[in-house]
């Protein structure tokens, strides 16, 4: 997510977001479904959008392309059954979480708790 962050205009719209959904509706282990969260935050509401012209251009075509997906019913899913298991994402397990996906490089700073 840092990455798209900083460069989303330069790296576009992400067509992949109806599986990122699949994947985060799926997924037995919270700890991977908040980290796909996180990516969809990011893919939503990139911080450079701000201030760049082609990134408020790309959230735009991948908020359609969430919608269109079936974002909004998943988030709902999530948010009616938040309480049923609590998550506690911490940087040294999502580190841990990453590296044993195999994506030792992209955790380190997903997690904010």
């Amino acid at each position: 997510p840092a990455v798209y962050h900083a460069h989303a205009g330069a790296i576009g719209a992400v067509p992949e977001i109806p599986h990122l959904l699949t994947l985060a509706d799926t997924s037995p282990r919270n700890a991977t479904r908040h980290l796909l969260l996180l990516l969809l935050a990011a893919l939503l509401q990139p911080r450079c959008a701000a201030s760049n012209a082609q990134a408020q251009k790309a959230a735009k075509a991948n908020g359609y392309e969430f919608v269109d997906a079936g974002g909004l019913s998943l988030l709902v899913d999530l948010a009616a059954c938040a309480h049923e298991q609590p998550l506690h994402i911490t940087a040294s397990s999502a580190a841990a979480h990453a590296t044993h996906s195999g994506h030792a490089g992209t955790a380190g700073s997903t997690a904010t708790n």
